[in-house]
């Protein structure tokens, strides 16, 4: 799930932990399956009560507003199911629309004193809290209905999986992974996996005056920052965002305070060539999603060849990113946050890998059960 996806997931669940406290039942109403055009792909989600829409979105529009009265329709018969809408005119489940593409949505009933359901939203809470690794199963079955749980282990969503999913091979299964959003379906039973929370994190390499404001804008699209600087003065978490960890570290030593994980993107923005160089250096034996470096092109020139003469190759060097931000001529603090806040909401949307999928054999007629 991205970054800002990942705050709404948390709203959502929020608000169904308080209905079920206040003993009221919701129905949960999720994109399982899109094709075409459409507003909202797999994993867009909304909560629904008695009055309507609660918290989250499916796309708004015809579709959002017939999921919103069919969801009311499930929550008045205790029930669950699957509908799908048609936004192409003239098509079986055509709903007005001319977008062109197909949507299948879920909804699953959940009733207050439902403790799975509970457990699930707890954990993922608590993960999504924690930036931690997760994803939620959704899971329908003929005679047993719909129901999800979170996972925050790889091993137990492995072992989840081979057995929800028997006949699906261990390659595929591990695909799960990496991908935003599967679906699996047979004959009895359907299986979602969505990854609520990658783990990732944005590491600021320099606390100065673009960093604290680059920090503040990248907190609020949903970005789990890192600040690190070598100067005590500068590393003050008092100029950052509560959310935000800041570190002093020696940019000589990085290893020691600093683990850049797998799909991790770092910006570079230190007072000197110099320990560019040295943090480059270090980002260049992980594997960082993004490395992005504020200078000129005079700068990268030199640190390059700086590079090249420990041994990294014209390949590695070209993962940098010199200059970091998007070209739009910014010169202020405040432009250059905005610039390279945009090229990482580019870089992430480009890395989720989201899957689009047809509508599913079996449910064209909005069952319900």
């Amino acid at each position: 799930m991205l970054p800002e996806k990942e705050n709404k997931m948390k709203e959502l669940l929020c608000a169904l932990l308080e209905h079920q406290r206040q003993g009221l039942s919701t129905v949960m109403v999720s994109v399982t399956a899109s094709s075409g055009s459409v507003p909202r792909g797999a994993g867009a989600r909304m909560l629904v009560g008695s009055g309507g829409r609660i918290c989250g979105t499916i796309g708004g529009g015809a579709v959002e507003y017939e999921a919103e009265k069919f969801a009311v329709n499930c929550l008045e018969q205790k029930c669950s199911g699957i509908r799908p809408f048609c936004l192409a005119p003239n098509k079986t489940a055509d709903i007005g629309m001319v977008c062109g593409g197909d949507v299948n949505v879920c909804f699953q009933f959940i009733d207050p004193e439902d403790r799975e359901a509970k457990e699930a939203a707890l954990s993922a809470l608590d993960c999504l809290n924690a930036n931690c690794r997760c994803w939620m199963i959704t899971v329908r079955n003929s005679l047993k209905g719909i129901r999800w749980l979170t996972i925050c282990e790889e091993q137990k969503l492995k072992e989840l999986l081979a057995e929800l999913l028997p006949d699906i091979g261990e390659c595929e299964r591990a695909r799960c992974l990496d991908r935003r959003f599967l679906g699996f379906t047979g004959e009895d039973q359907s299986v979602y996996v969505e990854r609520l929370c990658d783990g990732s994190r944005v590491y600021i390499f320099g606390a100065g005056h673009v960093a604290r404001e680059l920090v503040p804008l990248l907190t609020h699209l949903g970005f789990a920052c890192v600040v690190t600087d070598d100067r005590e003065s500068f590393a003050d978490p008092a100029y950052f965002p509560a959310e935000a960890q800041v570190l002093k570290v020696d940019f000589e030593k990085l290893s020691d305070t600093v683990q850049v994980m797998d799909g991790d993107y770092a910006v570079i923005m230190t007072r000197g060539h110099q320990y560019d160089t040295r943090v480059q250096a270090h980002l260049l034996r992980t594997n960082a999603a993004y490395i992005g470096v504020m200078g000129s092109r005079k700068k990268k020139a030199a640190v390059r060849e700086a590079l090249k003469k420990e041994g990294f190759t014209d390949a590695d060097l070209d993962r940098i990113k010199t200059p970091v931000g998007l070209a739009i001529r910014a010169e202020t603090p405040e432009e250059i946050a905005v610039s390279i806040a945009a090229e990482l909401i580019m870089v992430r949307r480009d890395n989720a890998d989201s899957l689009v999928q047809k509508p599913l054999a079996g449910e064209s007629g909005g069952d319900q059960r």
